[in-house]
């Protein structure tokens, strides 16, 4: 076929005499270079285009009515090298007649199409090379139709109205975010979906059912949102070891407990529960995770147990926050992150008394860990108030020492040799101090020149 026998540019289809124009002009045509458009009133026949193999550019249905009601007539067609739209178009159902469509170079999306019944028709499509975005209304039944899909380069987003969620099998890899919801059913499916290079969106009641997401290894970010239950054991993603970034359970009115996700062993960013208003307890979560970016605890009103975090866990920055209820903060991986000295300082304030300011917790942390030696010296500071550098005496050799501003909060942690300790970065006030291994803690003023 000549490659004149096809239009030189887009084609905009407002009417059925334009689908009986085009099919004057261009009866053999089946490579479209440019963008395909039905926008009008009337359209139903589009048998004018069954010869169309391939289509560059994209292929978009926008504004019509009541038809096109699918793509019927576009049997031939393989390959759309743009993106595949359905937009506000009052009457469409479905995909059906791109029976034989492989691939689409940019997004598969639908929106603001209530009518639609489901996703049939999709049954040969393996890859997206960008969106998948269906916004789904309460005639649609799910997903089926999608059976051999097994890439999308970019976001999966489908909104499924009162549908089942069944995944398909196929699908291996999404490079953008991950969100299913409505319906009144966990998701099944994706039983080869190993990785999510986007957000993970979980909400109930569409959380993953046991038998599903068997593979799944890594997602960039988990985000977990459960706003109509109030206990949650989140015994699902066996596989999931990686969350490349961050791991987030937040915004939530009555989760009341928490506990689950213990194959993840590493969270590269923050674990973060923050505004979770009826949240009272952390418990038999995150057993496997031993790296952590950031261990994030903030504006939780009734939380008071973190016994999930009482054990060995690499923190790279602790902030423990606003929670006014939360007064037992001295569990093992909070103090192993407290008492070496560790930058960045640890942020913690707004909860109860114990766990109030890092000096509370890092007393409750050491306390009955050190015998004290009786017979020793007791530590002294000198002068006092002192200016440019403070000598301690009773100490000998290299130690830690720690010094807390008036609100408790750590400002300076440092190495002393030999007792002398310089205070020239420290504004002018009332601090007090402590040094690793003894049970004195002596309240220092410092003055400013």
């Amino acid at each position: 076929m000549l490659f004149a026998q096809c239009p030189t540019g887009d084609v905009l289809i407002t009417s059925q005499t334009d689908v009986a124009t085009y099919a004057t002009n261009f009866p053999n045509c089946d490579t479209l270079p440019g963008d395909l458009v039905f926008s009008g009133t009337n359209i139903d026949d589009l048998s004018a285009f069954g010869n169309v193999e391939v289509i560059l550019g994209d292929l978009r249905y926008t504004s019509t009515f009541p038809g096109p009601y699918d793509f019927t007539g576009f049997q031939s067609l393989t390959h759309v090298g743009g993106d595949l739209d359905v937009y506000d178009c009052q009457r469409w159902r479905s995909f059906a007649g791109l029976d034989n469509l492989q691939r689409v170079g940019g997004s598969v999306q639908a929106q603001y199409v209530d009518s639609i019944e489901g996703v049939s028709g999709l049954f040969n499509l393996d890859h997206i090379g960008g969106d998948l975005l269906i916004w789904g209304g309460p005639l649609m039944f799910g997903l089926s139709g999608l059976n051999d899909l097994d890439t999308v380069m970019g976001q999966l987003q489908v909104l499924m109205g009162n549908a089942s969620g069944a995944l398909p099998d196929q699908l291996e890899y999404v490079g953008g975010d991950f969100r299913v919801t409505g319906g009144t059913n966990q998701l099944t499916g994706a039983a080869q979906l190993m990785r999510i290079d986007g957000h993970l969106l979980l909400g109930s009641p569409n959380l993953p059912a046991p038998n599903a997401f068997p593979v799944l290894g890594v997602v960039h970010d988990l985000v977990i949102g459960l706003d109509d239950v109030s206990a949650i054991n989140l015994n699902i993603l066996p596989a999931l070891d990686t969350v490349v970034n961050n791991l987030e359970v937040g915004a939530n009115s009555m989760l009341t407990s928490f506990a689950g996700l213990n194959n993840v062993d590493y969270v590269g960013g923050w674990l973060l529960f923050d505004d979770c208003e009826d949240l009272v307890t952390i418990t038999n979560a995150f057993q496997s995770v031993d790296t952590c970016g950031k261990l994030w605890i903030d504006n939780n009103d009734v939380l008071t147990d973190l016994s999930a975090f009482d054990r060995a866990m690499g923190i790279g920055s602790l902030q423990v926050t606003n929670n006014p209820q939360l007064a037992y903060c001295h569990v093992q991986a909070i103090c192993e992150r407290v008492v070496p000295p560790i930058l960045p300082n640890p942020a913690i304030y707004g909860n109860a008394t114990g766990c109030d300011t890092e000096f509370e917790i890092y007393d409750l942390c050491t306390l009955g860990t050190e015998v004290p030696d009786v017979s020793a010296e007791r530590i002294t500071v000198f002068p006092n108030p002192a200016q440019d550098v403070l000598r301690i005496g009773g100490i000998s050799g290299t130690r830690t020492v720690h010094i807390h501003g008036p609100d408790g909060r750590t400002v300076c942690r440092t190495l002393i040799d030999g007792g002398a300790l310089d205070l020239r970065q420290l504004p002018a006030g009332m601090y007090a101090l402590r040094v690793d291994g003894e049970p004195h803690i002596l309240p220092v003023v410092f003055v400013k020149r």
